[in-house]
């Protein structure tokens, strides 16, 4: 496990470092799942406002017309 969490952190500082046209050669196919992931995140709540429903944002089930709206029309 230690060894996952201190490789995950060197695939990352290598992927920010190295820059997009290299991302491939540099970060392996499930840690590119994560920062996919963590982009999503990031982009989601950009747009809404708050936190993807998984990461501590507003459960779904208590979202506003309006918000569900919203939540809908990001994630497409």
């Amino acid at each position: 496990m230690a060894w996952q969490q201190e490789h995950q952190v060197q695939q990352t500082a290598t992927f920010t470092s190295a820059g997009m046209g290299s991302i491939t050669s540099e970060v392996t196919f499930s840690s590119m799942h994560g920062l996919r992931n963590a982009y999503a995140q990031e982009r989601y709540e950009e747009l809404t406002g708050w936190k993807y429903p998984t990461t501590g944002g507003p459960d779904r089930k208590s979202f506003t017309l309006e918000q569900r709206e919203l939540d809908q029309e990001v994630r497409l």
